[in-house]
């Protein structure tokens, strides 16, 4: 190996070292930071902001939607919710309707079959 490949890989090695030591160090910045009570007392605190901020403009939209559906004659969510809960409440009540009518069918017929017997 001749001279100038022993200075390039020796130069390669401590960069290498280097870079390695570098990443550890931020590592362990890092980790003492997000372990620190100020940090996760910030994050509370901007999060609140967050929810603080988002929450009313949440229900703004929600009631501009309820607005604009109002004006376009389309339902909302709540309505079609409420809705597709009342067709699914008359389509049980249809069912056991159906169930009720086969059992007089049934009941009938039976006592037509025996009322031409007699």
């Amino acid at each position: 190996m001749s001279s100038q490949e022993r200075t390039t890989s020796s130069l390669l090695e401590v960069w290498r070292e280097a870079t390695t030591r570098a990443l550890e160090v931020a590592g362990n910045v890092a980790e003492q930071l997000v372990a620190s009570e100020g940090f996760s007392s910030v994050v509370a605190r901007a999060a609140k902001l967050t929810l603080d901020i988002v929450t009313p403009l949440r229900q703004e939209v929600n009631q501009l939607a309820e607005t604009a559906s109002e004006w376009t004659n389309i339902p909302t969510r709540g309505q079609m919710v409420e809705l597709a809960s009342r067709v699914n409440r008359l389509e049980l009540l249809l069912d056991d309707v159906d169930v009720r009518t086969d059992e007089l069918l049934r009941l009938l017929n039976r006592e037509a079959g025996d009322g031409q017997q007699d």
